[in-house]
């Protein structure tokens, strides 16, 4: 995957809808987040349209490295809540509280895909 296909990528997170965004990840894609043990395949899938109907969610990249499949993206992840959450492992919510937290992903590719999303966050002050 090279740069402009990430930005590709980045503007699908972004705006498009999930069937669209999942055709930038392998079908076994490893999804793993703040700790929590590695999603496979259809449990990552699961996970991520979780959080797209928990969510409105946003990346505005701030750095973006890409090299022979690996990318590291040091960004901004703004999120607000669609409904309340007041079991989310991220700790309860309402509806409409908004965050916005900077994160570090490391992604592997295959090709034009991503095949592995590891990050990490933390909240901005």
């Amino acid at each position: 995957m090279n740069r402009s296909q990430f930005d590709s990528y980045i503007d699908a997170y972004n705006s498009a809808p999930l069937e669209t965004l999942f055709e930038h990840y392998t079908p076994d894609l490893a999804f793993q987040s703040f700790g929590r043990p590695p999603l496979i395949g259809e449990a990552a899938f699961a996970f991520l349209r979780e959080i797209r109907h928990d969510f409105e969610d946003r990346i505005i990249p701030v750095h973006v490295l890409v090299g022979d499949g690996l990318i590291a993206l040091e960004a901004i992840l703004e999120m607000e809540a669609r409904r309340d959450l007041p079991d989310h492992f991220g700790g309860p919510r309402k509806k409409g509280d908004r965050s916005r937290m900077r994160i570090l992903v490391w992604y592997r590719t295959a090709g034009e895909r991503i095949s592995s999303v590891k990050l990490t966050g933390w909240p901005e002050d």
